[in-house]
């Protein structure tokens, strides 16, 4: 049965304690009751109405959708042994429903306990299926490399065994080309052997022509006259030379050439005189032969850079390079290249090779042995330098103690100057060398003339050396061995 109450819908259930609890006929005595039953009095709308009122209960009013009053007489009265016995039906419940929540936590704690033992027992599980997965991915690539190792030896073997064997057939081939080209020599020096007769008379004759040719050949070459067209053919075809220096042969075109456009150039370097101009030529070109051994020995090189800068000093010296060109074209029919590339060049390479001679100490051994000497006697006593100088010394000035008096600054060369500026009153200079000699200088005063020049008070000890270069030029010229094939 549905019944609608101030708009609350409600619906009939089992009756309960609350429910079968008299209602008294004082609404006070009715709520303490309840209350110590631990209830709430339930009443109907008109019960509460009446209360409200200040009226009493009634057993109409105790009629509700709950079902009729648990006394029919009309009259409420107090139990207590009820009232125990319903506190006492609650309490059970109340147990009741305490154990049961005991025993679903106890439940719900062993099926918490059951999960982590079945997650665990998953998950071990779960580590040694992937153990024994692991252990077979080991094996399975062990297996793998064993296999590969096994496939390489077998590969490694077969290659050693291919090499092998190309050898093998290497050497069985070389067997047979060393027997076959055996075979060869033995036939070709049967058959040379049978006609070595015939061979020699053929060699003999071929040479005996070539000599002939040649020997024809060299006569008209060195008899006929230079300016012969024959002459000038022969050698310009053929390497003939026209004279062997020091074991280097000069070719004869080389020769003609020089003759014919430096002759005059070098007359004019002689001096103007009527010198004999083939004279002239071999000695020029027995000089640059000489330069050129000296330029391989000392490994002397020249660049265009420094040919066209010694051209230009040349050129400043003669007066301009127009003025220059003119004239070597004019008096020589010389142009600028053929100049350079010649008298140019030899000269630059001299003065290159000059200053390599000079710092070449091999060529002077004596002369630092001796500067050695004195270099060490002055280290140890450097106030002893008159008495050096008397005894050592090698120059004119020995017997004043090495003393040459005031020098302009500006008259020394470089390399005295360049040490006598660095040096003060008292002090002793390094090693100067120079072309023909080595030596010591020692500063005793500075003073400045009446030109406003500076002038050094020198001491020197010098040391002349085995050779000047012009020397040991000449000499090397003086010893050269020359063998003149033509007149």
């Amino acid at each position: 049965m549905v019944k609608q109450l101030d708009g609350i819908k409600k619906v009939r259930r089992p009756a309960m304690a609350k429910d079968t609890l008299p209602l008294a006929s004082n609404p006070k005595t009715a709520d303490k009751v309840y209350n110590a039953a631990g209830v709430a009095p339930p009443r109907s709308v008109d019960s509460a109405q009446n209360l409200q009122r200040g009226g009493s209960f009634s057993a109409a009013d105790t009629v509700n959708e709950f079902g009729p009053p648990p006394f029919p007489s009309g009259k409420f009265w107090f139990n207590p042994s009820r009232l125990a016995e319903r506190a006492k039906q609650k309490r059970t419940r109340r147990e009741s429903a305490a154990e049961r929540a005991r025993q679903a936590k106890e439940e719900k704690l062993k099926q918490q306990a059951a999960s982590r033992q079945e997650r665990l027992i998953t998950e071990q599980s779960a580590a040694e299926a992937a153990r024994l997965d692991l252990n077979e991915e080991k094996q399975r690539q062990e297996k793998t490399r064993r296999a590969k190792n096994r496939l390489r030896a077998e590969k490694l073997a077969l290659k050693l065994k291919a090499k092998e064997e190309r050898k093998k057939l290497a050497a069985e081939r070389r067997a047979a080309r060393k027997k076959a080209f055996a075979k060869k020599i033995k036939k070709i020096k049967n058959y040379f052997k049978q006609r070595a007769k015939r061979f020699a008379l053929t060699g003999a004759a071929v040479i005996v022509i070539l000599i002939a040719v040649v020997s024809g050949l060299s006569y008209l070459v060195y008899s006929r006259p230079r300016t012969d067209n024959l002459v000038t053919v022969l050698v310009n075809r053929l390497p003939w030379p026209a004279m062997i220096v020091n074991g280097r042969p000069i070719r004869y075109s080389a020769y003609l050439n020089e003759l014919r456009l430096w002759s005059d150039y070098y007359a004019s370097e002689a001096g103007g005189e009527a010198a004999d101009k083939n004279r002239l030529v071999r000695e020029k070109l027995v000089y640059y032969n000489i330069l050129k051994k000296l330029a391989v020995a000392y490994g002397v090189k020249i660049n265009d850079e420094e040919k066209q800068a010694a051209f230009k000093q040349f050129a400043a010296s003669a007066g301009g390079e127009e003025k220059l060109i003119d004239k070597i074209y004019n008096e020589y029919g010389l142009t600028k290249e053929t100049f350079v590339d010649k008298v140019v060049y030899y000269q630059v390479l001299a003065a290159k090779i000059k200053r390599t001679f000079i710092a070449d100490d091999k060529l002077h051994q004596g002369a630092t042995l001796r500067l050695a000497k004195v270099a060490a006697l002055l280290e140890k006593n450097k106030d002893d330098f008159e008495t050096l100088a008397q005894k050592y010394s090698e120059d004119i000035h020995a017997l004043q103690g090495g003393d040459i008096g005031y020098v302009k600054t500006n008259a020394m060369n470089e390399a005295l100057k360049a040490a006598a500026q660095n040096l003060a009153a008292g002090e002793v200079s390094q090693v100067i060398k120079e072309e023909d000699k080595y030596f010591i200088v020692k500063v005793y005063d500075r003073k400045i003339n009446r030109r406003q020049e500076e002038e050094v008070w020198l001491k020197q000890i010098t040391i002349f050396t085995n050779y000047d270069f012009d020397e040991y030029l000449a000499d090397l010229r003086a010893r050269a061995k020359v063998w003149m094939l033509i007149k």
